[in-house]
């Protein structure tokens, strides 16, 4: 997909997170109205080498985004409801609590970042998209208008 002469729409976003590569950023940086970081160590690298951008959580209120983590650690309390203490229980063990770590650290990230596409393609319904293999999982179910920028930051 090329995206910087796509004829439908003047506007592309460049949307990365750690696994974008920072020397392609660097090429790719003028081409795109937009650069956008999905997640802190995108943000802190982007900051460190003077590349204009946002973040991603600036494009969902405070209010949000404490609602996603609350209700996602509420949700990751599930293997205590409905007798699930007792029917998960081996010697002593909840066998459901093991996973609550690994759950919450895949479930709020994962919220957030699909409401937050969510919300940027809602907002900028014609613009096009280059992000990482991760975001495009999520961004190629709300629009055609994407494509996978490969590499790894470093």
């Amino acid at each position: 997909m090329e995206i910087k002469n796509n004829p439908k729409t003047d506007q592309s976003f460049l949307l990365v997170d750690s696994t974008s590569e920072l020397s392609k950023i660097n090429k790719l940086k003028n081409s795109f109205n937009k650069i956008i970081s999905f997640d802190l160590e995108s943000d802190r690298l982007l900051t460190d080498n003077s590349i204009n951008h946002e973040i991603s959580e600036n494009f969902m209120p405070d209010e949000e985004l404490k609602l996603i983590d609350s209700a996602c650690i509420n949700f990751c309390q599930w293997y205590n409801e409905n007798n699930g203490d007792k029917l998960l229980s081996y010697e002593g063990i909840n066998l459901g609590s093991l996973f609550r770590a690994e759950f919450n650290n895949f479930l709020i990230p994962f919220l957030k970042n699909f409401i937050i596409l969510v919300k940027i393609v809602k907002n900028f319904p014609d613009v096009t998209f280059l992000c990482s293999s991760t975001i495009y999982q999520i961004l190629n179910k709300l629009t055609k208008k994407c494509a996978i920028f490969r590499g790894k930051i470093a």
